[in-house]
């Protein structure tokens, strides 16, 4: 197998949307502007933005190449959780 898959397989990552992983975020103390995450995503999800990575979320497909691809390790899955309700009091 190939793409996702293979990725999920050699990394365990998540094979959908909704397993907790809802998006990437790049790092922008380690972004060294290099563009090789532009050049492997296949939805064109990502550019160049003042010298750092960019991800446009609507295009993202969380597919996780970006990841692998960038020489700085720069990029990572994020899973964002629901707002919690605070354990202080009234």
């Amino acid at each position: 197998m190939g793409g996702c898959w293979a990725l999920c397989e050699r990394f365990q990552l998540p094979l959908e949307k909704g397993f907790g992983v809802t998006k990437i975020v790049v790092d922008l103390k380690k972004c060294r502007g290099t563009g090789a995450c532009v050049l492997v995503c296949p939805q064109h999800a990502i550019s160049i933005y003042d010298g750092f990575a960019t991800v446009d979320e609507t295009r993202c497909d969380l597919d996780g190449i970006c990841i692998v691809a960038c020489p700085h390790q720069a990029i990572h899955f994020e899973e964002e959780r629901p707002n919690q309700p605070s354990r202080s009091g009234p």
